[in-house]
């Protein structure tokens, strides 16, 4: 069985998850969509998929991470980096039990070797 790394679900779920909702926000606040998405640095059909949760709607960390997604799609009406906002968030999701729970939930059956939850003190 694959065993999915940290940076593997960074990259396939977290971000694309990030994105999403950062979008969302960008829109609730009447930021046309040809604006986000390139504020977001994706395509206007990415932004589509999104608003309409067909992309990124596999993981829900809204509730946790909802001020964070707030502040970071405030910071980017006002002319911040997306990468930069994005790493901000990564990197409290690196420190907390986010990344272990996601973890557990794509690796059902975790493999003895695969120690995340034990090294980072959240298992």
């Amino acid at each position: 069985m694959k065993c999915f790394m940290p940076q593997e679900i960074e990259v396939w779920y977290i971000i694309p998850y990030l994105r999403a909702e950062i979008a969302k926000d960008l829109i609730s606040k009447n930021i046309p969509q040809r604006k986000v998405a390139q504020i977001l640095g994706v395509t206007e059909s990415a932004i589509s998929q999104y608003v309409n949760n067909k992309r990124a709607n596999r993981i829900d960390l809204n509730s946790e991470l909802r001020s964070d997604i707030g502040r970071a799609a405030e910071r980017l009406t006002k002319n911040s980096n997306i990468i930069t906002e994005m790493q901000q968030i990564c990197n409290k999701i690196r420190k907390t039990e986010i990344l272990c729970r996601i973890h557990k939930q794509y690796n059902k059956n975790l493999p003895k070797d695969c120690r995340i939850c034990i090294e980072e003190g959240f298992y």
